[in-house]
């Protein structure tokens, strides 16, 4: 999802994980049958990295600014665990978690799972088949410089519209929430063919928000979005679908105000995956071979 251009001339951008708010008291039901009204719909994320030393810390910036969490520590299990602001401690529909491109050309992965105060991050290296202890010096160093997004999409009890962003409460770029009504949202299924990557849209298939599908220059899937969806990003996520996950396809996501850059890399050869060569599109390439962005 994107903010519109407001305060930050910036707009959020394709899939945000949105966490649940209410008035910062009743909480809405932990399951409903009938759908959430958007305006009722809370939205979270962040951009967490890693420096030189592999410490995890949260990324807030005009691009890619962090909504709803506070603060990233280490697990005494050596996982990664996010403590979320007040209003994002409500049920979620919806939790989206993207290694970045640096972390997937090394065979790495992430995987989140929520509570209603924080959002558990376990890093998985697929090159070596096993997860990612964050105690360790050595393992650390496979994450050097790398990073994830990660994000939500929850219920209020309330109109959403009520609540305090508490915008800039825990820093410069780095607010308490977001609603439907400041941000844009935007998914697209992008198939891989013999001719590379396109545009798969059809009538079970919408589009949103996605302008063209490319190769850039280092060889990643160049995905150029709408003018609408130009803007700052609280989360996107780029997911494989069932024929890509079977041969072991992982994907990394980066994105910038334009436009947003997938690499995909395959584990099981040790190697990242290049589309301008005949030889890796035929790898990708399937009638059912689907990557969603969002």
């Amino acid at each position: 999802m994107m903010r519109p251009l407001v305060r930050r001339a910036a707009a959020v951008l394709l899939a945000v994980l949105v966490m649940s708010t209410g008035a910062w008291g009743a909480a809405a039901p932990a399951s409903a049958a009938d759908p959430a009204p958007p305006d009722r719909n809370v939205i979270g994320g962040c951009l967490l990295r890693f420096d030189g030393a592999g410490k995890p810390f949260l990324s807030p910036s005009l691009g890619r600014p962090c909504i709803g969490a506070v603060s990233v520590t280490r697990t005494g299990l050596g996982d990664l665990e996010v403590r979320l602001a007040p209003g994002a401690r409500y049920p979620q529909t919806r939790l989206l978690v993207s290694a970045d491109t640096t972390l997937a050309s090394r065979g790495i992965t992430v995987g989140a799972s929520r509570s209603p105060g924080t959002i558990a991050l376990r890093f998985f290296d697929a090159k070596r088949g096993k997860r990612v202890d964050m105690r360790s010096a050595a393992q650390r160093a496979r994450v050097v410089r790398g990073g994830a997004s990660f994000g939500w999409l929850g219920r209020s009890a309330v109109d959403a519209r009520q609540l305090d962003p508490g915008v800039d409460a825990y820093g410069r770029y780095h607010d308490r929430l977001a609603t439907d009504d400041q941000t844009v949202a935007g998914g697209c299924a992008i198939r891989f063919g013999s001719a590379g990557p396109k545009i798969h849209a059809n009538s079970s298939h919408h589009c949103t928000g996605v302008r063209s599908v490319g190769i850039s220059s280092l060889g990643r899937v160049r995905i150029r979005y709408s003018d609408e969806q130009r803007g700052s990003t609280v989360n996107v996520s780029a997911d494989p679908d069932e024929p890509l996950v079977r041969r072991g396809i992982i994907t990394g996501i980066s994105s910038s105000p334009p436009e947003l850059h997938v690499a995909l890399s395959d584990p099981r050869s040790k190697r990242r995956i290049a589309p301008r060569r005949p030889a890796d599109r035929k790898v990708m390439a399937g009638a059912h071979a689907n990557m969603w962005v969002a």
